[in-house]
Parts: C-alpha cells; structure tokens; sequence
C-alpha cells in the first residue's frame, strides 16, 4: 500500500501538468492537434463558410441567412414563443453575463488552487526521492560489507572448530584424570593388601618365636644379656 501511494504521488504531478499543457489551444497546435470552435470541427470550417457567403451573398449574406434561418424555425414552430422560452432566454443572458464576469476570477481561483496542489505533491514527491535516494545510500554504504561477509563467515567457521577442539581435549583430559584415579585406587588396595599381609606373617612370626622359647632358654638368654651388660659397662 505505500509503494502504491509512493507511486501515486510521484505520477499525478506529471499528469496534471501534461493535462494543462493538452488544455491550451498553444499545446494543441505544438502536438499537431487543430483548434476547434465548438469541440466539434475544426474552426477552419467555419472560416471558409463564411468566405464562401461572403463570395455568394456578399456582406449582408451572414445576416439575411441568419434572419431567415430564425423566421423559419418560427414559422414552423421548431421553436415556441411561450414564457418558458423568455425564462430560457433570460437564464442563458444571465449565465453567458456572469460566465463573462466571473468566469476569469473563478479561473484564476482554480488555477491557483490547482498549483497548490501541484506544489504540495511536488512537495512529498521531492520528500520521497530524498528518502530513496538515502536507502539508496544506506544499501550502497552495507555492500562492501557483504563483500567481507565471506572473510566473516570463515571466522565463524574456525572458532567453531577451535570450540570443538578444546571440548575435546578437556573431555580427552578428564577420561585421563578418571582413569588415572582408579589406577592409583588400584595400586593404594594393592599396597593395603601386602602390607597387611607382611604385618600378618610378622606376627605371626613372632607370636611363633615366643612361643618356641622355653623357661630354661629365657633364662639362659637373659643371664647372656646380663653378663653382656657388665662387659660392656667399664668401657
């Protein structure tokens, strides 16, 4: 809807110009179009009809032929004198009298009036051309950057792989960190177990050695110990 106003707008002022250049008569011969008297033929005709009474019936043609013309009518009551035919007389006089009178001051009126609303629809077309010609601008200044719009998209592109590449590499990182701790889990049970185990036979071991000495080796033992004592005492 308002590419068609825009239109509308931009096509009207050209139409009443040219329409008020095909209303004069300077127009009408400019384009080869002949002048008429009465919009019906050309105002030659009547030109040379009056030439041709003037060769035949001389200067009082015209008028004998009009006076006869008007009596026939009369006389064959083609045309009626009544009161009505006085009111269309008197009606035609006044209209042909203020048509005279007020014709040019109602012209100049309407003319007036026309080429203010040909200035105001020059006005909006003017507006209109001023506002094409900025997107006009504004679609010139956003082509270099649809030329660089490639340049942009590979960007997109790699960051997008380096994205992905570092997802990667941290998932690959917590797999390793996942699996590390389960070995170190397995390695911690391993050394929980020997140790228990070594602890266990220690022991077991001793539990076994105090059990295999008897009073006599006890005593034995502990006079050796002794008498190492009191060697080693002066010293």
């Amino acid at each position: 809807n308002q590419a068609v106003f825009s239109l509308k707008c931009l096509a009207r002022p050209g139409l009443v110009a040219l329409n008020r250049s095909f209303s004069t008569s300077d127009s009408r011969n400019r384009f080869g179009i002949d002048p008429t008297g009465i919009k019906v033929m050309p105002t030659d005709f009547f030109s040379q009809v009056r030439a041709e009474l003037f060769k035949k019936t001389g200067e009082s043609g015209t008028w004998c032929l009009g006076i006869g013309l008007g009596a026939y009518i009369l006389s064959k009551e083609y045309l009626v004198l009544h009161e009505e035919t006085l009111l269309a007389v008197v009606l035609l006089s006044t209209m042909a009298w203020l048509y005279k009178k007020a014709g040019p001051t109602v012209s100049q009126l309407l003319d007036d009036y026309a080429q203010e609303i040909l200035e105001q629809l020059n006005q909006g077309r003017i507006a209109k051309m001023a506002q094409l010609e900025e997107e006009i601008k504004l679609q010139e200044s956003v082509e270099p950057m649809l030329k660089v719009g490639k340049d942009v998209f590979e960007i997109i592109r790699e960051n997008n792989v380096m994205e992905l590449e570092h997802e990667y590499r941290s998932r690959l990182h917590q797999v390793h960190n996942e699996v590390k701790k389960r070995l170190d889990y397995q390695v911690e049970l391993e050394d929980l177990k020997k140790r228990l185990l070594q602890e266990h036979i220690v022991t077991w071991v001793k539990d076994a050695v105090i059990k295999s000495i008897t009073p006599a080796q006890e005593k034995q033992t502990i006079t050796q110990c002794i008498k190492e004592l009191k060697t080693l005492a002066p010293a």
